[in-house]
């Protein structure tokens, strides 16, 4: 599950060790003024979509985790932290390397609570 730090100039996506070697990267930190806006789902599988995955790790059943390009030719990419289907986030950005991120968290009371905390 997603570790959000919220501050008031950004919010940092925080990666267990093992999120870190399966898709590539290290934390992930966004501006808050990047930030155009937050959704709360009840399946962050099915707010993924489909598309390429590229440096990611997509366990059917377990996870689908790492960059997605869209196939609808626009290009856009979103960043999938999704373990298992269930609720979380997904953050709209602009001006910034992905479109979307979308994060699981522990539970729908979690997920709102982040985004009452982020406020976009």
């Amino acid at each position: 599950m997603a570790r959000l730090d919220v501050q008031s100039d950004r919010v940092r996506v925080q990666l267990f060790w093992w999120e870190k070697a399966a898709i590539r990267r290290s934390h992930l930190t966004i501006p808050r003024r990047a930030i155009t806006g937050v959704t709360v789902v009840t399946d962050t599988w099915d707010a993924v979509g489909e598309g390429r995955y590229e440096q990611s790790a997509k366990v059917p059943g377990l996870t689908r985790s790492g960059t997605v390009v869209s196939e609808d030719g626009s290009g856009d990419r979103t960043f999938a932290l999704c373990h298992r289907r269930g609720p979380g986030l997904v953050l709209h950005l602009q001006g910034a390397t992905f479109r979307r991120i979308v994060l699981s968290t522990p539970g729908l009371a979690a997920a709102e609570e982040y985004a009452e905390a982020i406020g976009a």
